[in-house]
């Protein structure tokens, strides 16, 4: 090679790696634009939605348990099952029961002749001391064994009742109309007095107990709306009303539990579930307010972005009462201004911005 061609192919390279310098740097110089989407900051009324856990309860429960001994024959309702009020749920043992009534029925006869010949014999006795036959001791004596024969055959009596009561709960039927929530007791095993056989809930209507503090109890009011849904299905919601609202708080907890009422004629909701509950309290009109989503968490504080022009400024602002969609702004921002909704997570004070 030449020191001519040696020469300009040198002067080619350093021109070329100018060129080539100078477009990096014209890139990294280059300010990025950050597209975003605001929504304006509004004035207007915003109402406070609390939201809390609930539990759900049935209206009515009853525990099913036998009144009286005996070995189970048959059991005519599974778990899950629905049962009309009086239907039969478990039959026990007769026999023992029958005998008893047998016996004390043969008792009833030669106690009532027993009871007759007594009476008869006072009658008859009771002429002759009127006619001053008969002494007062032997009226006594004979006014004496008729009230113990009379309080024989009462007696008598009574224990047949008893007995055919005894019968009588040897069917074992259900107090109320509802669902099985438990089964406890299988044919052949012993049902013992007080021993719980079934557990039924009426479901088509529910309670859903929640506990609210002290700053909410005293808003809370008899009728008022609660919006219910479920952790499987948030978006489905339901509507309740407060029925029931306690008059202490909770020792332990200090909060006061409060009912609401809720149709269940779907059977969706099971004694048991959880949901959650929101209610509404503490109605402010003419407040600024921007949506929830806006407001980004700071070590600073709550944060919002503004659009001032073509840059993006930091606001830090004090937050009020929320609707769960809205937020209420006490301070930090103004009417009608542009707040960034979508794309704040990528800004900082000063960032250029575009909006879509």
């Amino acid at each position: 090679m030449t020191k001519k061609l040696l020469l300009a192919v040198t002067i080619f390279a350093l021109l070329l790696t100018g060129c080539n310098r100078k477009q990096a740097e014209t890139t990294i110089t280059e300010e990025p634009v950050i597209p975003v989407t605001v929504a304006l900051a509004e004035v207007g009324t915003i109402t406070e939605t609390f939201t809390t856990t609930g539990t759900v309860e049935a209206n009515n429960k009853a525990e099913v348990a036998s009144k009286v001994a005996g070995r189970v024959t048959e059991v005519r309702a599974q778990l899950g099952d629905y049962v009309e009020k009086g239907q039969l749920l478990v039959a026990l043992e007769k026999t023992d029961y029958l005998n008893q009534l047998q016996k004390t029925k043969t008792t009833l006869i030669q106690t009532e002749v027993n009871y007759r010949k007594t009476k008869d014999d006072f009658v008859r006795k009771q002429k002759l001391y009127e006619e001053n036959i008969i002494s007062q001791s032997e009226y006594d004596t004979a006014k004496n064994l008729l009230e113990i024969a009379e309080m024989q055959l009462k007696e008598v009596k009574i224990g047949i009742e008893m007995i055919e009561e005894q019968l009588r709960n040897t069917e074992i039927r259900a107090p109320i109309s509802g669902f099985i929530g438990s089964r406890n007791i299988n044919p052949g095993e012993m049902a013992n007095p007080g021993a719980p056989l079934f557990v039924i809930v009426d479901l088509s209507q529910v309670y859903v107990t929640v506990n609210l503090s002290d700053s909410y109890i005293s808003q809370a009011k008899l009728g008022q709306a609660a919006e219910i849904s479920l952790a499987a299905n948030p978006e489905q919601t339901y509507q309740g009303t407060i029925k029931q609202i306690a008059p202490i708080a909770n020792a332990t907890s200090k909060t006061f539990l409060v009912k609401i009422l809720l149709n269940n004629s779907s059977r969706i909701f099971k004694d048991g579930m959880l949901t959650q509950v929101r209610l509404k309290f503490n109605e402010k009109k003419d407040v600024i307010k921007t949506t929830v989503d806006a407001i980004l968490e700071e070590p600073a504080g709550k944060v919002v972005y503004v659009v001032n022009g073509d840059r993006a400024e930091r606001r830090v602002i004090t937050l009020g009462i929320s609707d769960g969609k809205f937020v209420e702004v006490l301070n930090g921002l103004q009417a009608n201004e542009q707040v960034v909704t979508l794309g704040q997570n990528n800004l900082e004070d000063g960032s250029k911005v575009v909006v879509k």
